[in-house]
């Protein structure tokens, strides 16, 4: 298991256009915000070229794209609580099925949250594919954010701090 560090333009998020909890943003970005960012469990992410070595589907999608870094398994509201203030992400990396075990074992002490991860590592490329062929189109959590912004999907006051402060 790998502990990084990642800017919000590392990271391709979901295609989601909306937020699913306005209260855990509300919660992340104050975390964030107030300098307790080791408060926010890490965000789990597969590195890029592992995900489309494992995904035919995905490797097909991504063809002729300059992608970030890293896919996003889970964390989109604590990444873009992160992107608002201006913040890295604390992650943990799936690399292969041993570090899969360890994040399901970090899930089961409480250290991550309880992430629904695949039974292997191929399986949770195979979670990739699955979302983006159905919501086609990469993004990173810094593009995610501004369409969020413009959908009205962010509350004003954080998008004040965004475009005014913690950079």
């Amino acid at each position: 298991m790998k502990f990084l560090e990642l800017r919000p333009e590392q990271l391709i998020t979901s295609n989601y256009d909306i937020l699913h909890d306005k209260n855990a943003l509300a919660l992340y970005f104050e975390l964030y915000r107030t300098g307790n960012s080791l408060l926010v469990p890490p965000v789990i992410v597969m590195r890029t070229e592992t995900a489309l070595h494992l995904s035919p589907e995905l490797k097909r999608l991504a063809e002729g794209q300059m992608l970030p870094e890293y896919f996003l398994t889970d964390g989109s509201h604590r990444t873009t609580a992160a992107c608002l203030t201006h913040n890295m992400c604390q992650a943990v990396a799936l690399f292969d099925d041993a570090s899969l075990a360890e994040a399901k074992e970090m899930a089961q002490r409480g250290e991550i949250f309880p992430y629904n991860l695949g039974k292997d590592i191929v399986e949770e490329a195979g979670f990739l594919a699955k979302h983006f062929l159905e919501k086609s189109g990469f993004q990173t959590v810094v593009d995610k954010t501004e369409k969020l912004i413009s959908a009205g999907e962010i509350p004003e006051a954080m998008v004040v701090y965004y475009r005014n402060f913690g950079k």
